[in-house]
């Protein structure tokens, strides 16, 4: 990071960088820090305007960055398949040995290949943006991504000799990916036993062939189309359009307000290299309580829950019979968008009420129409628990039931079946005021009332109205799914 300490001399070390930022040598210690945007830990204020363009910083990467990267590389050829290193950490009290390997060796190149193949993506696109302007826009000093989009019509768009950048950097990939598997073979080989310190410690490698026919899949993708698992659901993926410079990176980008996305705005088929194509939503995580706050059942109870792309019950309290329990009873999760259609999990050893159990949990549809007297849901997701109780394990004594939600995203549970040896019970949706954003959105002072069409066997027609007494937001995010 040593420099000359001028911002305006050329760009040739990180040092420089910093200098150009406005960072001090007295403010370098943890000058990474400032990345986060949380603060000026390096400069004293703005974005000063010696600070480099956005074509100039990605200049730096491919002409300074790329040729150290390209030379690590070549050395790495030139190793051994046979390499063996065996050494004590040096001016240390550390006593221990360590061992180094060719699997560190591809390991290592595996990184280096892919960081060179992002500088060569970059390179071939346009970002070539005024730091210094954008952010002396606002009072606040904060570059927001809606105003890169608007000042910089050509952001992200191809230039420069775009074919041959991309070219070399989908060579790289497919090598990375070569690496990549090899140096799972030969981690998963090792002999971990004997107190060897290995430099590159992997010794959990469940998934080691699932890993490698994603790596491989990947790789085919790079010049045709290769299935491949993403968020549950096996997609045909072709990403050669992309590398042959056909399209740009700003043709997939959602619209922003500020810094948010806009959901329903972006290519999910990113110009028809996935499909089906990937949808952005918005994740609140949250945690909660849900209270029956009117029953013509009779009973009142509270039920604790988190949310965001899934819902986990932690807690309950019931005073009689209530149907609340029902609505968000066990298995956790109870929903989870991470699973497509024909998926299932299992649950077992558990304790519900006293016995033992298991809990077998499918996603029967992403696509369900469901009608109530609250409207009309389309696309809820239906999941079925097929719950087993053993009441008495000695004689093999069951007692089996399945409880059968339908979830509408942004509004919650639409229809419940309970289904018993000798009834069923069917809740449905008949009123609700609802904001936030999920699977069961979690904001203070959001209700349902839903209509049970018999509770257990001898009520009929009562209701019951949920309603959100509690509600903390602690996280949120995008995801792709």
């Amino acid at each position: 990071m040593a420099s000359d300490n001028t911002p305006d001399n050329g760009l040739e070390t990180i040092g420089d960088l910093l200098d150009a930022f406005d960072c001090s040598q007295d403010g370098r210690e943890g000058w990474w820090e400032d990345l986060d945007g949380d603060g000026y830990k390096c400069g004293s204020g703005p974005v000063p305007i010696t600070s480099p363009t956005g074509m100039e910083l990605q200049a730096w990467l491919y002409e300074k960055v790329g040729p150290v990267l390209e030379a690590g590389i070549e050395n790495l050829n030139d190793v051994s398949e046979d390499f063996s290193l065996d050494f004590r950490v040096p001016n240390t009290s550390h006593t221990e040995r360590f061992v180094s390997d060719y699997a560190d060796v591809l390991v290592l190149r595996t990184f280096f290949r892919m960081l060179l193949a992002s500088i060569q993506i970059q390179y071939a696109s346009n970002l070539d943006v005024d730091f210094h302007f954008l952010d002396n826009l606002y009072p606040d000093h904060i570059v927001h991504m809606e105003d890169i989009l608007y000042y910089y019509d050509s952001f992200l768009t191809r230039i420069g000799n775009y074919y041959s950048l991309l070219d070399d950097a989908k060579r790289q990939l497919a090598s990375m990916s070569d690496d990549a598997m090899g140096a799972i073979d030969l981690l998963k080989n090792r002999d971990y036993g004997g107190g060897v310190n290995y430099l590159l410690d992997l010794e959990d490698l469940s998934d080691s062939e699932q890993m490698k026919a994603d790596l491989n899949s990947f790789k085919n993708s790079l010049d045709g189309d290769a299935e491949i698992e993403i968020k549950g659901l096996v997609r045909s993926i072709n990403l050669s359009p992309f590398f042959a410079g056909l399209l740009d990176i700003r043709d997939f980008l959602p619209d922003f307000v500020k810094d948010e996305p806009v959901e329903g705005t972006m290519d999910g088929s990113f110009g028809g290299m996935v499909d089906p194509p990937l949808e952005l939503r918005r994740i609140t995580w949250s945690n909660g309580e849900i209270s029956t706050t009117a029953s013509l059942i009779g009973g009142y109870g509270t039920i604790s829950l988190s949310t965001g792309d899934t819902v986990y019950v932690y807690g309950s309290s019931n005073t009689g019979n209530t149907g609340l329990w029902e609505m968000f009873s066990q298995p956790r999760p109870i929903f989870s968008e991470n699973y497509h259609a024909g998926q299932n999990w299992s649950q077992s050893h558990g304790d519900i009420e006293g016995y033992y159990y298991n809990i077998n949990t499918t996603i029967d549809s992403i696509s369900e129409t469901v009608v109530t007297p609250a409207g009309t849901f389309e696309n809820c997701v239906q999941i079925t628990h097929n719950y087993i109780y053993d009441i008495d394990p000695g004689t093999g004594q069951q007692f089996t039931q399945s409880i059968t939600r339908y979830f509408k995203r942004d509004v919650g549970i639409v229809k419940m079946v309970v289904e018993r040896p000798a009834q069923t019970d069917t809740a449905v949706l008949i009123n609700y005021s609802v904001s936030g954003d999920g699977p069961v959105p979690l904001v203070e002072g959001n209700t349902w009332t839903y209509q049970w069409d018999k509770w257990l066997w001898w009520q009929s027609g009562n209701t019951e109205t949920y309603t959100v007494i509690w509600a903390h937001v602690f996280s949120t995010d995008w995801e792709l799914y």
